[in-house]
């Protein structure tokens, strides 16, 4: 592993070992993004499983062949623990049975299964269309839809693409994005795109890449738009078109009590200042460095800078001036090894906000049941969702959990649609382990959010316990919701209308201008129009 500039490097090798000798002999650099690899033969001197595909690895030449597609032979890797290669050529895997619930899978080592493929003439599989996805990575929610998509739909099959896997041979972990948008570009256009955070979706946009999905849900008997969050669909629209949408969701926000901050959710960065001039003998973040403010501000609030529908920035604007200005307020580093040297810091970490030795706290907001956690426990008061400060109020931001695209050059949209749309059923919604887009969903959230927490002992009896937060080394007792808690987050929930967005590029631009005024070669006025110039370059190329 190894750093070029702000850029991380990453290499593997394999090696081969002389059983006689104990020593190694031989040495090859092999894809740095693939990690799990079996036992060779044959015509091979490795097999290696990517997301979607096992392979073999010639390793002299670097040549690799596909076998066999996982997703099209309805197998889902996600617990794989091992394959074999068989004499006969049939493939054995080993995997447990997972559960996805509770924000992640788990599964019981008892549960193991044992699956053999056989190869089967082509002509012997039903005829099928095939929907295309492209994506960086495979969520473990999502492939497991796609093993039961293809082993259930008689019309079509999805075939997937992962550029996760995709190594230029440099160790660049971004190569796989350049790779991507490579092949939009030369049109190698997919169905459907699983976006993730790191693609320029505002230029997908710009270019009429992506289709308006509203234009689907209209058309489909089973989907009705009116059933799903009004904010969250608005947070993934540009002019009245949805260009993507995510069936789950977290929120990131920031809060503090509401007799600093005030009750109104949603702040401007004078009224941060404000309250910094106010408490000059706390601080308002903790643990926060000049490049973490920055970033955070850049990541949660862009929207305030930059509109997402015209390409248009205000990074000369008095807001923006004031975020330089308050970002260096802050530490450019910090020393970890001597804040964990204080035998009494994580004590104290726990009680800063009671305390009121810090005023604010970075929130990840994904059920109900936080809220009390804050009000009863961190704070011990009613508290506000102020989210980050900036020009438009909107310093709360959804976080999707998968995000889709329909491409409006698809081959196959009525395909595309068929598989999105699961994702919107009342059936998955029921089923997220975030918080759901469709609005009913919540009725069952906000009871649960009602109810103590409970296991089965070993007679199979329901054990109830009470919900505590630790302060420090004392226990706090914070009880379940009420119908006023759950009525305040969803009120809040309701309100969050945009999504996080980091565009590295521009990040790049402002962190790079940026430092002429934090070392104090430049003025706060001279960079901020520098990065104004820069930015509004870059933007219009990119459109």
């Amino acid at each position: 592993y190894s750093m070029e500039g702000d850029t991380y490097i990453s290499k593997n090798t394999a090696k081969v070992l002389d059983a006689a000798s104990g020593k190694f002999t031989d040495e090859y650099s092999v894809n740095s993004n693939y990690y799990s690899f079996y036992d060779g033969g044959g015509e091979f001197d490795l097999y290696f499983s990517k997301d979607n595909a096992l392979c073999g690895l010639d390793i002299e030449t670097g040549t690799e062949t596909v076998i066999l597609d996982w997703l099209k032979s309805g197998l889902d890797t996600t617990t794989m623990e091992n394959a074999t290669i068989l004499p006969d050529g049939r493939v054995l895997c080993t995997t447990y049975k997972y559960e996805a619930s509770g924000g992640g899978y788990s599964w019981n080592n008892s549960d193991m299964v044992i699956s053999i493929l056989e190869r089967v003439d082509p002509s012997e599989i039903p005829d099928k269309q095939l929907v295309t996805v492209y994506a960086w990575n495979l969520d473990y929610r999502v492939k497991q839809r796609i093993v039961e998509f293809n082993k259930n739909n008689d019309l079509y099959q999805i075939e997937v693409t992962c550029y996760s896997d995709y190594d230029d041979g440099t160790g660049n972990y971004d190569a796989w994005l350049t790779k991507f948008n490579n092949d939009l570009t030369s049109g190698n256009i997919p169905d459907i795109i699983l976006v993730d955070n790191a693609m320029p979706v505002d230029s997908y946009i710009a270019k009429g890449l992506l289709s308006d999905l509203y234009k689907f849900m209209d058309k489909d008997e089973e989907i009705n738009k009116e059933n799903y969050l009004p904010n969250v669909l608005e947070a993934f629209s540009q002019n009245g078109k949805l260009y993507s949408i995510t069936p789950s969701f977290s929120i990131q926000t920031v809060v503090g009590a509401a007799s600093d901050v005030g009750t109104e959710n949603g702040w401007t960065m004078a009224d941060y200042i404000a309250l910094a001039e106010k408490n000059p003998d706390k601080q308002l973040f903790a643990e926060m460095t000049r490049d973490s403010f920055l970033y955070n501000q850049l990541s949660y609030c862009i929207g305030s800078y930059v509109d997402k529908s015209t390409g248009k920035c205000s990074f000369n604007s008095d807001g923006f001036k004031q975020l330089l200005e308050v970002a260096n307020t802050y530490p450019k580093e910090i020393n970890w090894d001597e804040l964990y040297a204080d035998d009494s810091y994580w004590m104290d970490r726990d009680k800063q906000y009671r305390e009121k030795k810090v005023l604010l706290y970075q929130d990840y907001i994904s059920s109900f049941e936080g809220l009390r956690e804050n009000e009863q426990g961190r704070f011990g008061e009613t508290i506000t969702y102020v989210g980050y400060p900036c020009e438009n109020k909107n310093g709360s931001v959804i976080m999707p959990d998968n995000e889709f695209a329909i491409t409006a050059k698809a081959k196959n949209p009525d395909g595309a649609w068929e598989f999105v749309k699961y994702f919107l059923t009342e059936e998955y919604q029921n089923s997220v382990s975030g918080l759901p887009i469709m609005e009913s969903a919540y009725a069952g959230l906000m009871e649960k959010a009602k109810e103590k927490p409970f296991y089965m002992d070993e007679n199979d009896v329901k054990q109830e316990y009470d919900r505590t937060y630790w302060l420090g080394d004392q226990e706090i007792k914070i009880g379940v919701n009420t119908d006023e808690d759950n009525e305040k987050l969803m009120n809040f929930i309701k309100s969050v209308n945009c999504k996080q967005s980091y565009d590295k590029e521009l990040v790049k631009i402002i962190t790079e201008e940026a430092e002429a005024y934090f070392s104090g070669q430049k003025s706060v006025d001279e960079v901020a129009d520098i990065i104004q110039n820069r930015a509004s370059t870059y933007i219009s190329e990119s459109r």
